[in-house]
């Protein structure tokens, strides 16, 4: 096997027999997984100035996923949540080539240790005080239903 048809063999098999067969994931997560490697493979194919198929297992290492992060976040827009998404299926995929593959797999875990980002937590909403009272005066206390309108 060539050189450069090992990665994309990899990748063949991570889809097929991994996530398919071995962990029997849904569709829809194997179609997510399935964007964010074709996301990191097109970034990286574009970093280092080459086609997708022309690249090598030597080709995936930490700064890149890290820069990929980045990318998704800046230039496509993404939010936290949805680049950490993204690194939990590179994190799953590298933890599977570190298996595969045991000469590259001291920096397969190193991608795989990449720690999520923590996003900010949303502020709590609440009602005021006459916001609360607005929604209480408007129950009719006459009916049972408090002037709801019931579906039968």
């Amino acid at each position: 096997m060539r050189k450069s048809d090992q990665l994309s063999h990899q990748v063949q098999a991570f889809f097929q027999e991994y996530l398919s067969a071995q962990r029997g994931l849904s569709p829809n997560t194997v179609f997510a997984y399935r964007d964010t490697i074709k996301l990191y493979l097109s970034f990286l194919a574009s970093h280092l100035g080459r086609r997708v198929s022309a690249l090598l297992p030597d080709d995936l290492h930490v700064d890149t996923v890290f820069a990929f992060l980045e990318h998704i976040e800046s230039a496509r827009n993404n939010k936290i949540v949805t680049r950490n998404l993204r690194l939990s299926a590179l994190r799953t995929f590298f933890e599977y080539m570190s298996a595969k593959d045991p000469l590259r797999s001291g920096q397969y875990q190193r991608i795989a240790a990449v720690p999520a980002k923590h996003a900010p937590k949303p502020l709590i909403q609440y009602l005021e005080v006459h916001e609360m009272k607005s929604i209480l005066d408007a129950i009719d206390r006459k009916e049972a239903a408090g002037g709801a309108i019931m579906p039968y």
